[in-house]
């Protein structure tokens, strides 16, 4: 689906706001047309009739005014409300890599770059990461995260065939990457989102495992992490990761443990989730939905 054709659709779902607006402009201009005759004011009266030559094109005008008001937004910001620091979590359609904020990046805990045999898939957000930052080969991207991981020893080594890797480490730990593209640099995350075998297929794929996911990942931000600017993912663990949860169920949980990691722990200013094109047209997402599930949760979750 493209973004044209989600604005139309989107229009077209409030298309009885919409008539109720310009009806409601319409009532107004008749409603003054019949007072201005009724207290007989000849010169208020002429120039309304005056008006008349122009009305149609106020009329568009409020057409336009209120399709402005009800089109379907890029980007919808909301503020987390019940908590000292200012805490912003935004909604956003599109591609996360392509967002000008720092970007996080999921990964398997073994945090694998190998693309041969469909071990990272260049479908994936790792995979156009990959694609877009290391398009000639991966032992840059192997380095760097060799060095992001290097003081870490909460891994465990599993038995996996070359060219996959065989350190797994706890889900929710990150790698911090410093990436140069086009002359602008960038730092990445990359984020042990599930654990995978040795046949690299994800494993262990409950709620709670997730839950457990986002917990570890928010206090391994406040430790590595940085508490400036904008961070932006796209929905965690609905993609290849394969967990058993959609889109909307995603997103309240990572908005709902944002929240609660911020009792504690000093995290990025502006969160900003990302859902891509493609899942909005094979989901069947109502993003609308989700935009008024997130703006309540932001306005009455109480940090736990």
């Amino acid at each position: 689906m493209c973004k044209l054709q989600f604005k139309i659709i989107g229009l077209w779902k409030k298309k009885i706001s919409i008539l109720k607006e310009v009806m409601a402009f319409i009532g107004v201009m008749v409603t003054l047309n019949d007072l201005f005759k009724m207290i007989n004011i000849e010169l208020l009266v002429n120039i309304f009739n005056r008006l008349i030559e122009i009305i149609f094109l106020l009329i568009g005008g409020a057409f336009f005014i209120s399709v402005y008001k009800n089109c379907p937004k890029n980007e919808c910001i909301y503020r987390v409300k019940n908590v000292k620091s200012e805490l912003f979590v935004s909604i956003c359609l599109g591609d996360v890599l392509n967002d000008k904020g720092n970007i996080l990046i999921p990964s398997n805990s073994c945090f694998d770059t190998s693309m041969d045999n469909g071990i990272i898939s260049v479908e994936c957000v790792q995979g156009q990461f990959q694609k877009m930052y290391y398009p000639e080969n991966t032992s840059m991207l192997d380095k760097s995260i060799y060095e992001a991981l290097k003081d870490n020893n909460s891994f465990k080594n599993i038995k996996r065939d070359y060219p996959m890797k065989s350190k797994r480490y706890p889900l929710g730990t990150i790698a911090k990457l410093n990436v140069v593209n086009n002359g602008s640099s960038k730092r990445i995350y990359l984020l042990a989102v599930a654990d995978t075998n040795k046949f690299c297929k994800t494993e262990n794929l409950t709620v709670d495992t997730y839950l457990h996911m986002l917990e570890n990942f928010w206090k391994q931000m406040s430790i590595y992490g940085h508490t400036e600017g904008r961070l932006a993912m796209s929905v965690l663990g609905v993609g290849k990761a394969g967990y058993p949860i959609g889109v909307e169920e995603a997103i309240a949980y990572i908005v709902s443990s944002y929240i609660s990691a911020a009792k504690n722990n000093s995290l990025v200013g502006n969160l900003a989730i990302y859902i891509d094109w493609n899942a909005i047209n094979h989901k069947k997402i109502d993003v609308r939905k989700i935009n008024k599930h997130v703006e309540a949760m932001c306005e009455y979750e109480t940090i736990r």
